[in-house]
């Protein structure tokens, strides 16, 4: 059944209705024609293409120079004053003119239409095609019709990128970071996958990595204090250096003591004392004897953990000797180590050229937090397929974080999840009120 055709009426009597102007980007062909294809395509909501039957019928738009084009959305125009004709249900799909290759971009069912009614859709343009199909499932009249099949482009995106922060540490292993952003054409931000499908750039990166001078564990970060010091210039902070050639010597002779707060309560399994690179420093200054003790109270007195004892031999130039300590009583947040006798004997200032503190190897436990609201692939606003993102952190016993690999099963655990956001129908109570209607590709 035919339906009337309204007319704009341009001068006194001429009417547009006797032709139509298809957009010289498509070519276009129908699966039966009652009004010709090229109205659906022509900007004008006042014309309108028609079947010659009922459902399913279909519509076809090809580029016309034959290249591929990358759609973000679509949208279909019921004709005015004959919403009953609309389709209420449809498929788009991508086309590879003369193959049977071909993918399904979007599907709707059970739409309802009202005068002047057009349904945005949105497809993320994550394909490109040279020809696009509609094809109009199902519908309640003896003939479908659309005012207007308008195909929108996909937008340009581009990454922002910010300058690099400054490295978190000079050495020993920093990071720095820097803001990543897709923003498309309309100034919005996008996930990354609408600027790239591979990596976007990366938004941190490991610096400072050379090996810090201290290498004396737990007594690098530690504040350390002495009995007393030769010169103000080469206090206990030089025990943590890193340097045999800088060392620590007392104001006078045996006993003196060095002290060392951890900032915490801390497991310790071992200490170590590194001589200086000087014959007296060794033969003579050198400790001979020592003792190991501990408090968590700086107002308590001293728990002694090592009895004194021997450290052996004479000492050899820069050279390191390592004691471990045992037992399960082994965390304080003070120690103190005491030198008690030097090779030189009692009237000899002791010096020491490097201290080290060592905790044992850390266990690590994996700490997983909740997915999140799935983020669709398409970026803000878009729908269909997305991914869910949780928290997954490998911590030690002293809940620092750690990569994944020193967890055991950090590196399988899953941090992302496929998931699906439904899609949400846009409606636009008339066609200029959707911002790119009149967006036809070019």
């Amino acid at each position: 059944m035919a339906f009337p055709l309204r007319c704009i009426v341009f001068f006194e009597a001429c009417c547009a209705c006797s032709a139509f102007s298809i957009d010289a980007g498509f070519t276009c062909r129908a699966s039966s024609n009652e009004y010709a294809c090229g109205y659906a395509l022509d900007r004008n909501v006042t014309s309108a293409w028609a079947s010659d039957g009922q459902t399913p019928q279909w519509l076809e738009a090809r580029i016309a120079d034959g290249t591929y084009a990358t759609l973000g959305s679509y949208a279909l125009t019921a004709v005015i004053g004959r919403a009953d004709l609309a389709p209420t249900a449809w498929r788009l799909e991508g086309v590879e003119p003369g193959s049977t290759q071909r993918q399904i971009l979007d599907e709707a069912w059970g739409k309802t239409w009202q005068e002047g009614t057009t349904h945005v859709r949105d497809l993320g343009g994550h394909s490109s095609w040279r020809s696009y199909v509609l094809t109009m499932l199902e519908g309640t009249g003896t003939q479908v019709a659309i005012a207007e099949l308008q195909l929108m482009p996909k937008l340009g995106y581009t990454f922002e990128i910010s300058h690099w922060t400054l490295c978190s540490a000079t050495c020993g292993g920093g990071s720095q970071e820097r803001t990543v952003v897709c923003r498309g054409e309309d100034g919005v931000s996008y996930s990354d996958n609408r600027c790239t499908t591979g990596e976007p750039p990366a938004r941190s990166r490991a610096c400072g990595t050379s090996i810090c001078a201290c290498q004396g564990g737990a007594a690098c970060t530690a504040s350390c204090s002495s009995s007393s010091a030769a010169t103000a210039d080469l206090g206990c902070a030089v025990l943590i250096d890193g340097s045999s050639l800088t060392a620590w010597t007392s104001a006078g002779p045996a006993p003196q003591w060095l002290s060392f707060d951890l900032g915490k309560v801390r497991t310790l399994e071992g200490f170590s004392l590194t001589s200086g690179e000087c014959t007296v420093c060794t033969s003579l200054q050198g400790p001979s004897m020592i003792s190991l003790e501990a408090r968590n109270d700086e107002n308590a007195g001293w728990l002694e953990l090592r009895t004194p004892f021997s450290v052996g031999a004479f000492w050899l130039s820069g050279e390191t000797r390592r004691w471990n300590l045992h037992g399960d009583s082994n965390s304080f947040r003070f120690w103190r180590i005491n030198f008690l006798e030097t090779f030189g004997g009692n009237s000899h200032p002791v010096h020491v050229a490097e201290v080290g503190l060592f905790a044992p190897p850390a266990t690590y436990r994996l700490v997983t937090g909740s997915f999140g609201a799935c983020e669709p692939l398409g970026g803000a606003g878009a729908c269909g397929m997305g991914v869910s993102r949780r928290q997954v952190t490998c911590f030690d016993d002293e809940d620092y974080p750690h990569p994944l690999e020193s967890c055991e099963d950090g590196p399988e655990t899953a941090t992302e999840r496929g998931c699906t956001v439904d899609c949400p129908e846009l409606v636009v109570s008339s066609a200029s009120a959707h911002p790119n209607f009149f967006g036809i590709l070019s």
